[in-house]
């Protein structure tokens, strides 16, 4: 994250407040973690920063991409993503039923990354869809999450 600052690039990285059982006694400790781990939001415009200026930075593996082109976040998943980080370090049993926050339950850290790209990637599949009609959708999506969640 660090480099990120010294470079000059704006970067999100959202963080949830977990809590696990202490082993010597009956209390909790808390714990930040991030929201999904090895996935930090950069805003890049590629007209001024180059591409290998980001992937050369150490710890960075590279764009989140489909096809042969980095993935855009809507910005829209952005608030989304940080509206559900304020609410989810308040209190669980507070947050909406949108699909966003049925990932974010997700106890597997990796399967959480996973199917948020996932959640991307089907976000702009329908925007794509959408704009190559000239129509909205007319009805909201539905959230599917792979056969491996146990329960949506």
């Amino acid at each position: 994250m660090l480099q990120l600052s010294r470079s000059g690039i704006a970067y999100y990285n959202p963080v949830i407040r977990t809590f696990y059982k202490r082993r010597d006694c009956s209390a909790y400790r808390g714990q930040i973690m991030p929201m999904f781990p090895g996935y930090v939001f950069v805003l890049l415009d590629f007209e001024v920063v180059h591409p290998s200026c980001f992937t050369r930075m150490k710890n960075v593996y590279g764009l989140v991409s489909f096809g042969e082109y980095p993935a855009e976040v809507p910005l829209s998943v952005i608030n989304e993503v940080k509206e559900q980080e304020k609410i989810f370090s308040m209190n669980l049993s507070l947050m909406n039923n949108s699909c966003l926050a049925k990932i974010l339950l997700l106890a597997d850290a990796s399967k959480r990354g996973q199917v948020f790209a996932d959640y991307v990637c089907n976000r702009k599949y329908d925007r794509l869809k959408n704009d190559s009609y000239k129509r909205k959708a007319e009805t909201a999506t539905q959230c599917t999450l792979p056969s491996y969640r146990s329960s949506c």
